[in-house]
């Protein structure tokens, strides 16, 4: 059974300093990615003309099976998503499940 992760982020900044973040964001969450054999394949997407309040970054994670979803998400993804609010701040994350 294969499962997908998306995770939507929100940032809370303007101008350029919103692409600097969405940037360093994007840059730390495909490492977290990296460093998780658990996920088969993930990407960044992302929404180059948001505004406030809007869908910035879409963090696209696939597993094998949905015991590997959870394992990641309540490890790896809490813990960089946790350094990256303390770090950077104006963060707002949602996330979605899909299982095929």
């Amino acid at each position: 059974m294969e499962c997908r992760h998306y995770l939507v982020i929100t940032v809370r900044a303007d101008g350029r300093d919103r692409y600097a973040v969405c940037d360093r964001v994007a840059v730390a969450l495909l490492d977290a990615c990296l460093q998780a054999p658990q996920i088969v394949a993930a990407r960044v997407e992302r929404n180059r003309i948001s505004g406030p309040n809007q869908a910035d970054l879409i963090l696209c994670t696939e597993y094998a099976t949905s015991n590997d979803l959870v394992h990641v998400r309540t490890s790896v993804l809490r813990e960089r998503i946790a350094k990256l609010c303390d770090e950077v701040g104006g963060l707002e994350f949602r996330e979605l499940n899909a299982v095929a």
